[in-house]
């Protein structure tokens, strides 16, 4: 999506092999799975995604369908047509959430899911700021946080200010790091939420 292949791929209805492009014959394809970009056709992003789904790992997967989402090129009925396509990707993206930004938030997804934490809403407004996550009930307020994003001095500053800003309004804020997706974390997390009922 950010860059040209080495190698171009196309999907045809006949059996054409030009040299040069890798193909890939098709009895499916519709006008509706075709976009027009740079005055070339091309298949729709939710089409991409589910003929080169089997070629991804997990992970690769699920960031191929987020970032489509925040990109607005997979709408909420492409996403359900390309769900229906490719069923192991069900498995790996809740359509009722908003789309994750990076892997460590869709890490953080998994990790929830696989400890049987409470779900919280992805990617929402608290006091006027975007959050990583939001468990409404217990207002608890919980930043996904790496160096890579969040390790400058601005940054570092600016997520003091939000986490006391949000304290202020009555939630708790919490920051957690990718070394941390533990089965003691996920415990001490449970507690909290729990505490907070």
């Amino acid at each position: 999506f950010r860059r040209w292949p080495r190698t171009p791929e196309v999907t045809v209805l006949t059996d054409r092999r030009p040299p040069g492009v890798r193909t890939h014959r098709s009895t499916t394809l519709t006008r509706a799975d075709v976009r027009i970009e740079l005055d070339i056709r091309t298949t729709s992003a939710s089409r991409t995604i589910a003929d080169i789904a089997r070629r991804l790992t997990d992970r690769e997967l699920t960031r191929a369908i987020q970032d489509s989402r925040h990109a607005r090129h997979v709408r909420p009925a492409e996403l359900e047509k390309l769900l229906q396509m490719c069923p192991r990707a069900r498995a790996l993206v809740d359509p009722s959430q908003n789309p994750t930004r990076s892997g460590l938030e869709g890490d953080f997804l998994r990790w929830i899911r696989r400890y049987k934490l409470p779900v919280p809403t992805i990617n929402v407004k608290a006091d006027g700021t975007e959050v990583d996550a939001m468990f409404h009930a217990e207002r608890v307020i919980l930043e996904v946080d790496s160096w890579e994003y969040h390790g400058d001095p601005i940054t570092f500053r600016s997520d003091a200010e939000r986490g006391t800003a949000h304290a202020a309004n009555g939630f708790l804020p919490l920051r957690l790091t990718s070394d941390r997706l533990t089965a003691a974390e996920a415990e001490r997390l449970n507690g909290i939420l729990a505490r907070r009922r």
